[in-house]
């Protein structure tokens, strides 16, 4: 655990629980089986001393809510860290990146914080859809974390404020 004794901060990984049958609205991407969400990837992340796992679908992955679901109890199981749960992006899939639904599902299932694109950032997502994850998630004792996974992370430093400014007012 030497990196995280250099780096002094915690230290965690993506993990994608894919689902190489469903049709994508976009080119298939693959990925390695050690970024693929198992009990084998999570038993190694413990190994390995890592804080925390993200459940999450990266473009064109085919990720879906439910099975980010699914391998959060799976997760539970297997990491003793800190589980986020969510995505910031379509990841090719053909259904909604932010829901209530999902965010009920994510924490039914065990997540300690449920992942959303901060608003801004992904078209359609809106102030309403992140407020409602986030009051749930609050009811619940749970947080939620806004992230950007898109383009904007090179944006004018006026567009990076101005989305942290309208996530914080959301409670993010």
């Amino acid at each position: 655990h030497r990196l995280k004794e250099l780096v002094g901060l915690p230290i965690g990984m993506n993990v994608e629980p894919v689902d190489e049958n469903l049709d994508l609205a976009s080119t298939r991407v693959s990925i390695e089986p050690g970024r693929k969400a198992s009990a084998a990837t999570f038993k190694k992340a413990n190994e390995l001393g890592l804080d925390f796992i993200l459940l999450t679908g990266n473009p064109g992955t085919g990720v879906t809510n439910d099975l980010i679901a699914k391998n959060v109890a799976l997760a539970k199981k297997h990491f003793d860290g800190i589980i986020i749960a969510g995505k910031m992006h379509s990841s090719g899939v053909d259904e909604p990146v932010v829901s209530l639904k999902s965010a009920e599902q994510f924490i039914e299932a065990g997540a300690d914080i449920v992942l959303v694109p901060a608003v801004g950032t992904v078209w359609g997502i809106t102030d309403q859809q992140v407020k409602e994850v986030v009051d749930f998630a609050h009811s619940k004792g749970k947080l939620v974390m806004s992230a950007i996974g898109t383009s904007q992370e090179s944006a004018q430093p006026e567009v990076i404020q101005t989305i942290g400014i309208r996530n914080k007012i959301l409670g993010v």
